[in-house]
């Protein structure tokens, strides 16, 4: 037995190694009537998942005048069927080792279920009496209602939720994501059973798709479809693709603003700066990752680097380009000293405007690339991770080799191409900057800000 006695620079950070070379697994679509089918069959485990998606009951159909609609719906779709009532509905699940849930995100609504492989018909029937059969029982729903405001209340009392919420309604100025996924009190209490009921009814039968992942074969799903999802099959074909745009035509906020939300005994500030950006399919979107790891989106980035590391105004800065159907939210995000805050945002415009004037270093792009290409592998470690995956491909119908191509797509941006990227997508002079904490002190601190209000409402 041999050892290395070469004494080890800790001086240097360790050298990077050849990116993972990632292909996604092979995988079944299959369209029975209406109804996607995307299965994985995976065997290691005798387990498996599935979802069943609605694409078009997701918080983005919602309407403005009802918000949070969306989310308290599916989880009302919980509280038991026309064969179950709440409890026993619970307990089906339990009983088999598995689950049901449900939930909804700003692009669809989903019904979710697993356990032990030789109960996958038993977990399909009650996801399919919880998609297709649900009661919207009044006693149920107002116990969701109560839950659903409980949780809001809580929320409300978290300053780096205030922010967060302030900021989007900066940036869409009462447009659909100027909203709340989960809602607001004031609309939640005016939400009943019948509300409920009505906006499922309207959404639920268009476009479905079924993603499952396990030690489950096709035909075998296939068949338990048949007997118990037959409403979907039988429905009108939609794709949930007509709708998505890949364009961005640049943020809507036409001028750099600071909101300051008072709250005089902060012992630091929450503090969001951001505007919309692109949507899901923005045609760069490999591109866009890129630009955000390097930008904010590592503990290695330029903001984290600059506002951590450089100057210590706070533990930690992140950026992000929100992944949705349309222009979601470009937002940044620290906690700060609050004596730092103005210095921190003009440190962090500095930033954008660097990275939107100068080409990044070869370096920077390589580590930066390697990084991505290198914890893609990392999402895949459970039957969780292939789902999330599959569902991007039905809710936004895209086709079977879309992920494939954007890993590749990762290894092929150049800075140039970054360069413009940062210029169409990051816009310093068109930003919304909400800081929650002392509002006479920080109003003091961005004294050379054009457009600087105090708010005493926090929401």
């Amino acid at each position: 037995m041999t050892t290395d006695s070469t004494p080890l620079d800790r001086t240097l950070p360790p050298q990077l190694g050849p990116s993972p070379d990632f292909h996604f697994p092979p995988f079944e679509r299959r369209t029975l009537g209406a109804l996607e089918i995307l299965v994985l069959s995976r065997h290691q485990l005798p387990i498996f998942e599935a979802t069943l998606l609605c694409p078009f009951a997701g918080a983005d159909r919602q309407g403005t005048e009802r918000p949070g609609l969306a989310s308290f719906t599916a989880a009302c779709l919980m509280e038991g069927t026309e064969d179950h009532g709440a409890v026993a509905f619970g307990r089906a699940s339990e009983r088999l080792g598995g689950y049901v849930s449900s939930g909804a995100s700003w692009d669809s609504t989903a019904v979710s279920g697993g356990a032990m492989a030789p109960h996958f018909e038993n977990i399909l029937e009650l996801m399919a009496g919880a998609y297709l059969r649900p009661s919207f029982a009044e006693a149920d729903v107002a116990r969701v209602r109560s839950r659903r405001l409980s949780e809001l209340a809580r929320r409300h009392a978290d300053p780096s939720h205030r922010a967060s919420i302030r900021l989007l309604r900066e940036i869409y100025d009462g447009d659909l994501y100027g909203t709340p996924l989960l809602g607001a009190i004031e609309a939640l209490e005016n939400i009943d059973a019948r509300a409920a009921r009505e906006a499922w009814a309207e959404r639920h039968l268009e476009g479905a798709c079924l993603v499952v992942v396990g030690d489950v074969e096709t035909e075998r799903v296939i068949s338990t479809c048949e007997q118990h999802l037959g409403r979907l099959i039988a429905q009108p074909s939609r794709s949930p693709a007509d709708d998505v745009s890949p364009t961005y035509d640049g943020p809507r906020v036409p001028s750099t603003r600071v909101r300051i939300v008072n709250r005089p005994d902060a012992a630091q500030t929450q503090w969001f700066v951001g505007h919309d950006g692109p949507g899901r399919l923005h045609t760069q979107r490999p591109a866009l990752r890129l630009l955000n790891g390097i930008l904010g989106g590592k503990f290695s980035s330029r903001i984290n680097l600059n506002l951590r590391e450089r100057n210590g105004y706070t533990y930690g800065a992140s950026s992000s380009f929100a992944a949705r159907r349309h222009a979601g939210p470009f937002v940044i995000h620290a906690a700060l000293e609050t004596e730092a805050v103005a210095a921190a945002t003009r440190e962090t415009l500095g930033e954008i405007e660097r990275i939107r004037d100068h080409l990044v270093e070869p370096e920077e792009l390589d580590e930066t690339r390697r990084y991505l290409q290198g914890v893609q592998p990392y999402t895949f470690q459970n039957l969780s991770g292939w789902s999330s995956a599959l569902s991007i491909l039905g809710v936004l119908g895209l086709p079977d080799d879309w992920l494939e191509q954007q890993h590749r797509a990762l290894g092929q941006v150049e800075r140039e191409e970054l360069r413009e990227l940062a210029r169409q997508c990051l816009h310093p002079d068109r930003l919304a900057i909400i800081a929650v904490g002392p509002g006479e002190e920080l109003e003091k601190q961005f004294g050379g800000f054009a457009d600087v209000v105090v708010e005493d409402d926090p929401i």
